[in-house]
């Protein structure tokens, strides 16, 4: 049961770097609908995990050449199943808190990072599934070449998380895109 727990909290960090990716240019105006699916493993002490992870966000539709794309901050909203959330209220578990690193989107051939991508103390509810908010914030980033610009998620993080008590449930999982899988999550006109 441990192993379960701990291959479904290394799947959630897929899930927050990749939708932290989906918010990486949020702008106030001019923006459109996104989305996007892919296939990431998890390399867990428990073994290889396979995460199926859906975005969706808000993307500007144009920028200009050169102007710098201010860093935004990233809101994330993930649902944990109803088994895992019973499987941690099983396991003594009342909230969880964790964070993803060395996360990287792409927009063209440009690499935006995505700064302090964490949740603190969300609390596994009494019954049915569990929401968890996180939030972090990218880098400021210029887009240089006119055209129109394809948006990927990030092909690779490490995500750590732990109990109400600090103790660690997984530590530095190496979170990887699976080998066929599409990134792209959306693209931005550069003019």
């Amino acid at each position: 049961m441990t192993t379960r727990i701990t291959s479904r909290i290394a799947a959630l960090g897929a899930a927050l770097a990749v939708g932290s990716a989906a918010l990486v240019a949020v702008s106030p105006s001019a923006q459109a609908a996104v989305s996007g699916k892919a296939d990431y493993t998890c390399q867990t002490s428990f073994g290889p995990q396979v995460v199926t992870v859906t975005t969706k966000a808000p993307l500007p539709k144009k920028v200009k050449k050169g102007k710098k794309v201010p860093a935004k901050t990233v809101v994330l909203k993930v649902v944990l199943s109803p088994e895992l959330a019973t499987a941690l209220r099983g396991f003594g578990i009342t909230s969880l808190s964790g964070n993803a690193a060395g996360a990287k989107a792409t927009v063209g051939k440009t690499k935006v990072a995505l700064k302090n991508v964490a949740f603190k103390n969300q609390a596994v509810p009494a019954s049915g599934a569990m929401t968890i908010k996180a939030s972090g914030k990218t880098a400021a980033f210029k887009l240089r070449k006119r055209g129109t610009q394809v948006v990927k998620a990030p092909t690779k993080f490490k995500f750590s998380a732990q109990d109400q008590n600090g103790n660690a449930l997984i530590s530095n999982a190496s979170c990887s895109l699976n080998p066929g899988e599409n990134a792209k999550i959306g693209k931005i006109k550069v003019r």
